[in-house]
């Protein structure tokens, strides 16, 4: 595999990306008897537990209100993800359904073709949220629900403003009537392991859920979209991570984030991995180089050797005469910096600009992190001998950086969906709904973050939208376009409602069609 800036790293296992999986787990309750303390807990220990258990709550109740939760309309579903598998998983654990995820095999549905969730916070008060690269990826529309005021309900346009899949973050952008909370970075450097960590986001689409646990380990590879690209000071932690968490915070005891939570490791050969308490996040020392610099520029402009290269072993340490380590160079891609350097293949490079490298995710780190142009001094050891190389940088071409090398087409433009699913009425539905019509168009679902969401319930009889009266399928689609044609942002249904004790009643709701 090669890593980052083209280089290529053979020393890592290969854990691969999760972006949007559902961990389909049965939990089981073991309820076990145990014998009754002989002694009493101490009052220190006690106050030590009430100590921790505070901390705890403080940590959530700075964290909650800039956490959001992010719903993407996106052209495709991510590879390798059965959704029809993961509707009906969601439907059968009466989990709340994400926005824009239907059952493919029904043409009446409305929806976005793919979908996708994560979570985010926010990283500045007018507005600016960070998530994941993966989230976002292909995005169309993009929702975002707040939680700093109770019950505001509402689901927020945002753009896409910067992405960078070299370190699987992006930034996006919302307009909100007031200033938000927002949360600080962290430290990771000093985070140790075992210490506390609480991650935070909306799981399965439950959200403002937090779970917490430890920092497992510090400096795990995790390789990227592309073969290109590898992180190599990912935070290992058991604290709950699953589908949804993608994007969300990882705190620490103080309630800063020291991580952005990305992905998970899994038992393979399952249509849908689940979650082993084995979870992954970006380190906020990344998330501090890289998001000023997407809000300022929208990308992340990168310095680029053009080696091959590869970790050492402790004999190759010995063979190669580096007892601190460095980065082996295998390969001098022609017509790059590096091969105007005077590098040479067995080069095993120690440091940058005097910065002692003792990896190949240490000297992809060092090199990325100059920019484009930028001359730097490598010290090498070959044959034995120490001596020092200046190279003038080139720019990171765009597939080391894991960005579409292709012309962007034009993205093609959907038009706002109820997100209802209606059927004609039939002898099963009638039934199941306890209908008093024998014909008409019945709702049988509303979308999670749909505009018809607390307005229209199952059961609903459409007979009207706006004066238009409503019989069939086709008068109902008929409807519903010239409706928008009208140039209205809006439209209003009446609904025929059976109430509890059969009654029935008529209710109009007036439903947004603004994206």
């Amino acid at each position: 595999m090669s890593g980052q800036n083209g280089y290529h790293s053979h020393g890592h296992r290969r854990i691969v990306l999760v972006g949007i999986v559902v961990c389909a787990v049965l939990a089981t309750l073991a309820l076990s008897c145990s014998p009754p303390l002989r002694e009493p807990v101490s009052s220190s220990s006690d106050t030590q537990l009430r100590t921790l258990e505070a901390n705890f709550i403080k940590m959530a109740e700075q964290t909650l209100p800039a956490v959001v939760s992010i719903f993407c309309e996106i052209e495709s579903p991510p590879a390798g993800i059965d959704r029809k598998q993961l509707y009906e998983w969601f439907k059968e654990y009466e989990f709340p359904m994400p926005p824009g995820l239907r059952d493919h095999d029904d043409e009446e549905a409305e929806g976005p073709e793919g979908m996708s969730m994560g979570s985010g916070w926010i990283y500045r008060s007018d507005g600016f949220i960070v998530t994941n690269a993966h989230v976002v990826r292909n995005a169309g529309a993009i929702r975002v629900e707040l939680n700093d005021r109770e019950g505001d309900g509402r689901y927020y346009p945002a753009k896409l403003w910067g992405t960078d899949p070299k370190s699987e973050l992006a930034v996006i952008k919302i307009e909100a009537d007031r200033k938000l909370p927002v949360l600080k970075l962290g430290d990771s450097k000093k985070l140790k392991v075992g210490s506390w960590v609480m991650a935070v986001g909306s799981p399965f689409a439950l959200h403002q859920t937090v779970t917490a646990g430890i920092v497992s380990a510090k400096g795990r590879p995790l390789h990227g979209q592309s073969q290109y690209i590898t992180i190599g000071d990912v935070i290992q932690t058991d604290a709950s991570i699953n589908i949804g968490n993608s994007g969300g915070p990882l705190v620490n005891l103080n309630g800063e984030v020291v991580g952005v939570n990305v992905a998970i490791a899994s038992p393979g050969g399952r249509a849908m991995p689940v979650s082993v308490g084995i979870g992954f996040a970006i380190p906020a020392d990344t998330a501090a180089y890289v998001v000023p610099k997407l809000i300022a520029q929208r990308k992340v402009p990168r310095g680029w050797l053009g080696v091959g290269i590869d970790d050492l072993s402790p004999n190759m340490r010995d063979f190669y005469e580096v007892p601190a380590g460095g980065a082996l160079v295998t390969r001098i891609l022609p017509e790059t910096p590096a091969a105007k350097s005077g590098l040479r293949v067995d080069d095993v490079i120690t440091a940058v600009d005097e910065q002692q490298v003792a990896s190949t995710w240490e000297l992809q780190k060092a090199i990325s992190r100059h920019p484009p142009a930028a001359q730097v001094k490598l010290r090498v050891v070959r044959d034995g001998k120490e001596q020092v190389l200046s190279v003038k940088l080139s720019a990171m071409p765009a597939k080391y950086a894991g960005l579409d090398e292709r012309k962007p087409s034009a993205a093609r433009k959907k038009k706002p969906g109820l997100g209802l699913e209606v059927r004609a009425i039939d002898g099963e539905l009638r039934k199941e709904f306890e209908l008093k019509r024998d014909q008409g168009v019945v709702v049988v679902e509303v979308k999670g973050n749909s505009p018809a969401r607390g307005k229209v319930r199952p059961g609903d009889v459409i007979v009207k939208v706006n004066r238009g009266d409503v019989q069939t399928l086709g008068e109902y689609k008929k409807a519903i376009e010239a409706a928008r044609h009208a140039g209205r942002d809006y439209l209003l249904l009446r609904l025929e409602r059976v109430l509890a004790h059969g009654e029935t009643t008529m209710v109009t709701a007036d439903i947004s069609l603004k994206p």
